[in-house]
């Protein structure tokens, strides 16, 4: 999650995690990160099955450039494993303009245990990541963000379905308004996340993707 204090709030972490490999995957999507009328970055999403986990990678890379000159950057790397329709752990490290953030988070008994810069404890078990990539992180009272371990108190309101831009043309999809530690807008088309839109300093920011295929949110062990 793209979490920048000063400039952006709201997108789902990469410096480098050095024990993390990026590995191509059967399912991924890339999105386009707009502010106003500019492409500033581009974010990526791999989800996988291995056994009876869902292993979720998300790559964010960022330049914002003014006069042909780089005024900030934004670097994040997550993966997430899943277990169950639960978190069973989840890695994350984050460059924000210079700032280095990080999360550790373990699923353990009665909850998920969090060793992150923004957050260190144990924080509900049922929590979501703030990689939105599949629609049930909508029931879930309680996000973590991937860029800190903060854990977010959110409210998750259906907004009726709009036309959103899209790679491939524009799209019919349903707005879910989040409110609470988080202010931003989702969009899920047929079960796919579908991006985010959310204020930037006075700007409308949008995650966009460049494509819905193939389909990703199936891929999540429930049991």
């Amino acid at each position: 999650m793209l979490e920048r204090r000063s400039f952006l709030i709201g997108m789902g972490a990469a410096a480098s995690i050095p024990s993390m490999t990026w590995a191509a995957a059967p399912a991924a999507r890339r999105f386009d990160i707009l502010r106003g009328d500019s492409d500033i970055g581009t974010q990526t999403l791999s989800v996988r099955r291995e056994g009876d986990e869902t292993v979720a990678d998300t790559r964010i890379e960022i330049a914002v450039k003014m006069l042909g000159i780089t005024v900030y950057r934004y670097a994040l790397e997550s993966r997430e494993v899943w277990r169950a329709g639960r978190l069973a752990s989840l890695d994350a490290a984050c460059n924000d303009d210079g700032t280095d953030d990080y999360v550790h988070a373990r699923a353990v008994e009665g909850g998920l245990l969090v060793d992150g810069s923004g957050h260190k404890g144990v924080i509900a078990a049922d929590a979501a990541p703030t990689s939105y990539w599949s629609p049930t992180f909508l029931t879930r009272p309680t996000w973590i963000s991937t860029q800190t371990g903060a854990p977010l108190a959110v409210t998750c309101t259906d907004a009726g379905e709009e036309t959103i831009p899209a790679g491939g043309g524009p799209i019919r999809a349903r707005r879910w308004q989040v409110s609470g530690d988080l202010e931003i807008s989702l969009f899920y088309a047929g079960g796919e996340w579908a991006g985010t839109a959310f204020a930037a300093k006075g700007e409308q920011a949008r995650i966009a993707p460049v494509a819905l295929t193939p389909a990703i949110s199936a891929l999540l062990t429930t049991g």
